[in-house]
């Protein structure tokens, strides 16, 4: 999977000035240490994960989506909703106007807004949803948390191989170690 690296030379007064759109992108988004939030002008959305690195955290004007993990060492913020297939981690805290959602566990450092949609006379019901796996760490000041359980991780295959002796004998087991001839 492809994978953008975005570094100082792609932020011009904390705005992503990079070449590389990451409205679809098609890989991984790592933002390197050090750069503080990065404010991305429309909404990212990759297929793998977005990791920003200690000292960096992520802004975005719409939402924020990965087909795997976020992870941020400052905050996560974001016009919109958050999405993530995997868990959401931030260093310091995470500010959504509408909803969070994660497979995984949803951690932060200090405090979550999730719902503000300011610009509606009415709320939806859900824009203030904040949905994981499991809650861990920080306090939720706004928002709805319905901890959904961590999904149960597939147990490793175990390898199996039939063999059929000289003597007819078929014997099935345990895979314990490959030899190549």
């Amino acid at each position: 999977m492809n994978k953008h690296i975005v570094d100082a030379s792609q932020v011009k007064d904390g705005k992503y000035v990079g070449s590389v759109s990451l409205s679809n992108f098609n890989g991984h988004l790592e933002i390197e240490a050090g750069l503080g939030f990065v404010f991305f002008n429309d909404n990212i959305s990759v297929a793998g994960y977005i990791h920003a690195k200690a000292g960096s955290g992520i802004k975005a004007g719409w939402g924020i989506k990965a087909g795997e993990g976020i992870k941020a060492g400052e905050g996560i913020e974001a016009g919109w909703g958050i999405k993530a297939g995997e868990g959401i981690k931030a260093g310091e805290g995470i500010l959504a106007n509408l909803w969070i959602k994660c497979k995984k566990e949803l951690s932060f450092g200090y405090r979550l807004y999730a719902g503000l949609a300011h610009w509606k006379e009415t709320p939806d019901t859900d824009d203030d949803l904040v949905e994981c796996g499991k809650l861990c760490g920080g306090t939720v000041v706004l928002g709805r948390v319905v901890e959904l359980g961590m999904p149960e991780e597939a147990a490793p295959k175990q390898a199996t191989a039939t063999i059929k002796l000289a003597d007819g004998t078929v014997m099935t087991g345990q895979l314990v170690e490959e030899v190549e001839e």
